[in-house]
């Protein structure tokens, strides 16, 4: 049964599984700032343990508070076991603007690992389409390089899929490079991994025993992504615009149009 109380926030504890990788500081004292000119609107859910109480959704709005200096803050508690607890926790932090496609895969992770459920348990309770809830797996299986460019949106999942078909750390990491030095699309990265492999199975078959591969932006031909419509385009083949900040978003829009 739900009950509405006020408890101190000095009894009161983070959530026990942490679904974030990192806590926005800014964004916290902005909340915390919101709240103190606006009070709290949205109380936060805890469920009572040997400790005092967890955490259960509102971790921003207990940080915020903690950071005001409240010694009291208003709450709804309820009996949760740790897998509703879960589900309930996840249900908020995949409404979180700021996920990353890498926390959204700890959250499947920790619910199919710490709590029995399913790959296809989860994209029900949760509201996601099974191939979203499957592929945000894969991606922890890759290098923790990749997860690190996937989270801090250096790529995208879809270049880090691409990667991972090459199934070798060094040469994921060589590529990985090119493609944040670059700002290489999905469909740019999918061309250097197959010429990579067709290169790879010419040499297997020619008996070479797998030397060193050729760098892909000196192979012809070699693809960057146009700026533009972001499709790729052939090396020796692109133009160079200089271009000011304002200019260059209003040509990408004409180009789109």
């Amino acid at each position: 049964m739900q009950q509405f109380q006020e408890i101190r926030i000095s009894e009161m504890r983070g959530p026990k599984n942490r679904d974030r990788l990192a806590i926005d500081e800014e964004g916290i004292e902005a909340l915390a700032q919101d709240i103190k000119e606006n009070t709290l609107i949205n109380p936060i859910l805890v469920r009572k343990n040997a400790d005092g109480y967890e955490v259960v959704a509102g971790e921003r709005r207990f940080l915020a508070v903690q950071r005001l200096g409240w010694e009291r803050v208003a709450c709804h508690v309820q009996d949760l076991d740790d897998k509703t607890a879960a589900l309930l926790r996840a249900v908020e932090n995949l409404g979180r603007k700021d996920l990353s496609p890498v926390e959204e895969a700890y959250i499947y992770h920790g619910l199919v690992e710490s709590h029995g459920l399913t790959v296809s348990g989860v994209a029900k309770r949760l509201s996601r389409s099974f191939p979203t809830v499957k592929r945000r797996l894969e991606l922890l299986k890759m290098p923790d390089a990749a997860l690190r460019a996937v989270h801090n949106r250096s790529i995208s999942p879809g270049v880090a899929e691409e990667l991972w078909r090459l199934r070798d750390e060094d040469r994921i990491g060589y590529f990985l490079e090119l493609a944040v030095d670059n700002g290489a699309t999905r469909a740019v990265v999918r061309m250097w991994v197959n010429d990579e492999l067709k290169a790879k199975s010419r040499g297997a078959a020619a008996g070479e025993g797998g030397g060193p591969l050729a760098n892909p932006l000196e192979v012809t031909p070699s693809y960057i992504t146009c700026d533009f419509c972001f499709g790729p385009v052939e090396l020796g083949k692109d133009t160079v615009l200089r271009a000011c900040p304002d200019c260059r978003v209003k040509l990408r829009e004409a180009g789109r149009g």
